[in-house]
């Protein structure tokens, strides 16, 4: 809690606030407008919430965010990269990965690890990143309201967040050791 209070200091986000996240690429696919038009939705009801968006800006969103009422507006970071990433996990309540398309979902298993609960859609490249209920919640792919349901259960439910945030940790220490993950590199390699 304490390093929390500290990374809000540093971004100025009040202490009170609740954090959405993304990291990764900043890129259609990723269903960056989907998240935004899903806070849309969450701020106009909710006031102590705050989105970051960090990483390479392929779509020119500080434009887009511009456009949007400025009330939902400055309650959004923009970073164009994190070379410390555990830092925007650590400020973190909620990791959102609204993808259209994934390969993996390595930023999951990064969240998971910080014991932050992830909302991600409920696509192929997810199903062994983000499982429903065990490290997170998972929505309709392209679907916002379910999205901006997803997310509203975690801002209600403080509990439900610890829970999953707990059995995301043990989730990924069991399944995603370094040992694990390089041996199956090598063997997807050699093979």
């Amino acid at each position: 809690e304490e390093k929390k209070s500290l990374l809000k200091k540093k971004y100025n986000i009040p202490k009170q606030y609740k954090v959405i996240s993304y990291v990764g690429r900043i890129d259609p696919d990723k269903g960056i407008y989907n998240l935004i038009k899903s806070f849309e939705k969450l701020r106009l009801k909710i006031d102590n919430i705050f989105l970051l968006l960090v990483g390479i800006d392929e779509m020119d969103i500080k434009s887009y965010v511009n456009k949007i009422e400025k009330k939902i507006a400055k309650n959004i970071l923009i970073f164009n990269h994190s070379n410390s990433p555990d830092e925007i996990f650590n400020i973190s309540n909620i990791f959102c990965l609204p993808s259209t398309r994934e390969g993996f979902g390595n930023t999951v298993i990064e969240s998971s690890a910080c014991e932050v609960p992830v909302v991600g859609s409920d696509i192929f490249g997810l199903q062994s990143s983000l499982l429903n209920e065990i490290n997170g919640l998972t929505f309709k792919v392209n679907n916002v309201d379910d999205l901006t349901k997803k997310l509203s259960i975690l801002i209600d439910d403080e509990d439900l967040c610890k829970k999953l945030g707990k059995k995301g940790r043990e989730y990924v220490l069991k399944n995603f050791s370094k040992q694990d993950v390089f041996n199956s590199l090598k063997s997807l390699i050699l093979n």
